[in-house]
């Protein structure tokens, strides 16, 4: 909910009357980033920053030379942000704040990691092929589905991804998952691991079909502001499911749904009532 709110204010942003409110949004929408990145998952950061970003190239005021220059600045902190986050995420960041120079205590050959989609695909396939686990015929699509569910309510409720990342060399003894971290299969490799190497690629591809054309319905209704910036809000969780197809990374588009639709029906009643109101006067 929090990832929602906050991609929500960024994306308001551009949409405020007043310079006055303009500045309001804005420095919450500040305020809160630094959390996402200091929490160490660069995807929730992506999701908080990502629909500003979209939104100010489609709706932002500047010449478009102007806009493509912000987007490459943009994109340059986001890489050396993002190798802060891959250098200190494991260890914490008190050294990194600490520090009168950060960039010193930073690898310069340190690159990203979590981008080796192929890679990772290619494991998949040996997964599968060693016997370890058969394809679980959309089993793990419904584990992730479920997750919402308390584990309180369902205490052998399946844990996600813990054999692959055994499999993987991620055990650990001591953990209580069993695991140092779960890993990403990737959009396709996550449909291998379903349905197998041959109809795995093509149920991911049915999944983000039917994500896609959900996007576009909600940009046809950009008329209404708050599908809008629902829409600014799934477009950029969408770079996170190249790396799963997961609710997981699409829980703040659902809650944001959710309060979509409740603006929605409190406004409609509003508006009957007062057409009714006025019939009566």
């Amino acid at each position: 909910m929090f990832n929602a709110i906050t991609a929500f204010l960024g994306v308001l942003i551009f949409f405020q009357r007043t310079t006055f409110w303009r500045c309001i949004a804005g420095g919450i929408f500040v305020v809160s980033l630094p959390y996402f990145l200091l929490e160490g998952a660069r995807s929730h950061f992506l999701a908080a920053i990502l629909p500003f970003i979209i939104t100010y190239l489609l709706y932002g005021r500047h010449p478009l030379v102007v806009k493509i220059a912000v987007l490459g600045v943009a994109f340059v902190c986001l890489d050396q942000g993002f190798k802060l986050v891959t250098a200190f995420r494991g260890t914490g960041f008190r050294d990194l704040l600490a520090a009168e120079h950060p960039y010193e205590m930073v690898d310069e050959d340190l690159r990203q990691s979590g981008l080796n989609m192929i890679q990772e695909l290619c494991f998949a396939n040996a997964y599968l092929a060693s016997g370890a686990a058969p394809p679980a015929y959309g089993g793990r699509y419904l584990n992730e589905l479920l997750n919402a569910i308390p584990r309180v309510v369902w205490p052998s409720k399946p844990l996600i991804g813990i054999d692959y990342a055994k499999w993987r060399g991620l055990e650990d003894p001591n953990s209580e998952l069993g695991v140092v971290a779960t890993v990403s299969t990737g959009m396709i490799g996550g449909g291998v691991l379903n349905f197998g190497r041959f109809f795995g690629p093509v149920a991911a591809g049915i999944i983000m079909a039917l994500w896609t054309a959900l996007l576009i319905r909600w940009w046809q209704q950009r008329s209404s502001l708050p599908r809008l910036v629902l829409f600014m809000l799934a477009t950029g969780l969408t770079f996170n499911l190249g790396r799963d197809i997961t609710l997981l990374v699409l829980w703040p588009v659902v809650f944001a749904y959710c309060f979509v639709r409740l603006i929605e029906i409190w406004t409609s009643k509003r508006f009957i009532t007062r057409i009714r109101g006025l019939i009566r006067q």
